[in-house]
């Protein structure tokens, strides 16, 4: 059995200056905490492999191409592989975020 309590996983660096947790990466999957504080804002990026976001606290604001929606707690959303994508956090308190990639 492997146990990690993201805020103990190991951070990993990216252009955003966003707090991304590794929590595990094997062969077929890469799995993320992403953490945004209010008003925190990413860049839109175009992702070549499908993406899956569970949010796990907050009210994000998800752009997957040209549309634009708001997410709640508990809701999970489909990016597409070939899809550009951006999330930020236009509230006022911190959004959490798990991120899995298929590789």
């Amino acid at each position: 059995m492997k146990k990690i309590i993201f805020k103990n996983a190991e951070k990993r660096e990216n252009p955003f200056n966003a707090d991304v947790r590794v929590l595990n990466i094997d062969d077929k999957t890469e799995f993320l905490h992403l953490e945004l504080e209010p008003g925190k804002s990413l860049a839109k990026v175009k992702i070549d492999i499908p993406a899956y976001f569970y949010i796990l606290e907050g009210k994000p604001e998800v752009i997957i191409d040209d549309k634009t929606e708001f997410a709640e707690k508990d809701e999970f959303i489909v990016c597409p592989a070939g899809s550009y994508h951006c999330i930020n956090n236009p509230g006022d308190v911190k959004a959490r975020i798990l991120v899995v990639k298929s590789l």
